[in-house]
């Protein structure tokens, strides 16, 4: 019984002992240490205790993952344009980015809307993006200018936004149900 109290203890231990070693490479990535000082401390987790987060933390310090954020606004919501050359980001700042995936640099920023974007879309033939945000609106952009094609309003707060698989049709949805919405291309 003794023993078996100090097995399940010492497994406790282990346990704390990895989560603080994922603290460690995270502080050491955050702060002056390298890539690899850090990917020896996740190498260092006994295998019983790596999670999602083993294979995500070694990829984010060996370069697989690329950040495209410039405004130090929060990233709030993210889509790949439909030839997956393009990415648009919403942010707290109110503004939607458009970002060239393989230069990772923002070819547009579009301006309108008056609160965090929660959602943003590209039209299926990526010549459109739509963007929902909590100021109770959803726009229409141009994916390739500045230039704001419509406006439509809700009462309550935008959470997500969606093209039809045609581009046809514009679904939104926020606090008083979901809106449809004919729109021509």
């Amino acid at each position: 019984r003794a023993e078996r109290a100090a097995t399940g203890k010492n497994e406790e231990l282990e346990a704390t002992l990895a989560q603080n070693k994922i603290l460690l490479a995270e502080a050491t990535w955050n702060g002056s240490g390298t890539a690899e000082q850090a990917v020896a401390f996740i190498d260092a987790i006994p295998s019983r205790f790596r999670n999602w987060e083993f294979g995500f933390l070694k990829r984010k310090y060996r370069g697989a993952f690329a950040s495209l954020a410039e405004s130090g606004e929060e990233i709030t919501c993210v889509a790949f344009s439909p030839d997956g050359r393009r990415i648009a980001t919403g942010s707290r700042d109110h503004r939607v980015r458009v970002w060239d995936t393989q230069k990772e640099t923002c070819l547009l920023e579009l301006k309108g809307h008056h609160a965090t974007v929660l959602s943003v879309c590209f039209s299926p033939d990526g010549k459109r993006i739509a963007s929902a945000a909590s100021d109770l609106s959803v726009r229409i952009w141009d994916s390739m200018s500045p230039t704001c094609l419509h406006e439509l309003k809700h009462e309550q707060t935008v959470h997500q936004v969606c093209f039809s698989p045609d581009g046809s049709r514009l679904a939104s949805c926020g606090g008083e149900g979901f809106m449809f919405k004919k729109h021509k291309p």
